[in-house]
């Protein structure tokens, strides 16, 4: 294979776009050749190292516990939760601004009460006033023989 096969090769392969054929042909190219300079020849020889490492696998069993009760899906929970906590700020709120406006009213008929005692206060003082010079007016009174 000449260079500049090689390098067209190469550069497919480095964007992933040789046959499996091709790839072939440059792992053999670079099994035979031995330059060691070229990072192209490196990097086939460190794949080929890798091939030839023997691979113990283990395999791992994971028991899972018993749980004491299985959800096939959170979804149905999620949304019973959502609407009761939908449920509970409605409520608390909608409480709020009942207290509010109960609080309002009292506020209201507690002016009202106080205005409605100051004007009767005033209309006893003046009664009580008016009284007190009528009794003054009698009291004076020249009396007749």
């Amino acid at each position: 294979m000449e260079q500049n096969e090689l390098k067209i090769l190469l550069e497919k392969y480095y964007r992933a776009e040789t046959s499996v054929i091709e790839e072939r042909l440059i792992k053999e190219y670079f099994a035979d050749k031995a330059l060691m300079d070229d990072a192209d020849q490196a990097y086939f020889s460190a794949i080929s190292d890798y091939k030839s490492i023997k691979n113990d696998t283990k395999t791992f069993t994971v028991t899972s516990e018993k749980k004491f009760f299985k959800l096939k899906s959170w979804r149905p929970l999620q949304q019973v939760a959502a609407i009761f906590l939908f449920i509970s700020i409605f409520a608390t709120i909608s409480n709020s601004y009942i207290q509010y406006e109960r609080e309002k009213e009292e506020e209201t008929q507690r002016h009202n009460a106080e205005k409605d005692l100051i004007s009767i206060s005033e209309a006893l003082n003046k009664g009580y006033s008016e009284m007190n010079e009528s009794i003054d007016n009698t009291v004076n009174l020249p009396i007749k023989k």
